[in-house]
Formats: structure tokens, C-alpha cells, sequence
């Protein structure tokens, strides 16, 4: 499987963290490939943060996502997003996660 240097880098950022890794493959799954899950997965880990930070909204962060699928687009990686719906879903099982690895990330 190709592996693209962004999966590379997410994978070693949670790696000391068993409950991020087990969120990660609980994420996968035939409907999306393993970059296209990872780069959704860093979407929904950057949102918790900056939703604790900021409050920031879950839309502009999907948005983010949208817009960041496009820009590999322009470099030859078609990606494909998930709807608003099913990211929200990915943000609402990392919250489980999140509760023991707070601010480490």
C-alpha cells in the first residue's frame, strides 16, 4: 500500500498512545481507503484540540478537510471526504479516546 508521508507522520504522532491507535482502526473501513481515513482521522484529532482551545466549530474544521482533499487533488491524490455527518461521528468516538491522552497531543 502506497504510504503517503502524512499517514508516515500521523501514525508515529499517536503511537504512544494505545487509545489513539485503537481509535484509528476502529475508524477503517471498506468505505474509505487507509489515506483517505488517516487524513480524515488528523481532521477530527485537530478539531478536538482546537475545540478545546477555541471552541472552534466542527463544520469549519470539515470545511478545512474539504479544502485540504482538494489541494492533494492539485498533486495528484484523489481523496475523497467524508459527509458532514460521518465526520462528526469519527469526532464523537475520539472524544473517548481523547480522555486519556487530553492535552499529549
Amino acid at each position: 500500500m502506497l504510504q503517503i508521508e502524512y499517514v508516515r507522520g500521523f501514525e508515529d504522532r499517536i503511537s504512544p498512545y494505545p487509545d489513539l491507535q485503537a481509535w484509528l482502526k476502529r475508524q477503517c473501513s471498506k468505505a474509505f481507503s487507509y489515506e483517505e481515513t488517516v487524513l480524515q482521522c488528523i481532521f477530527a484529532l485537530e478539531y478536538g484540540r482546537m475545540y478545546r482551545e477555541q471552541r472552534t466549530d466542527a463544520l469549519y474544521v470539515w470545511e478545512l478537510l474539504l479544502a485540504e482533499a482538494e489541494s492533494l487533488l492539485a498533486v495528484g491524490l484523489d481523496l475523497r471526504c467524508p459527509s458532514y455527518s460521518t465526520f462528526r461521528k469519527r469526532v464523537r468516538d475520539l472524544d473517548a479516546a481523547l480522555q486519556f491522552v487530553s492535552s499529549a497531543l
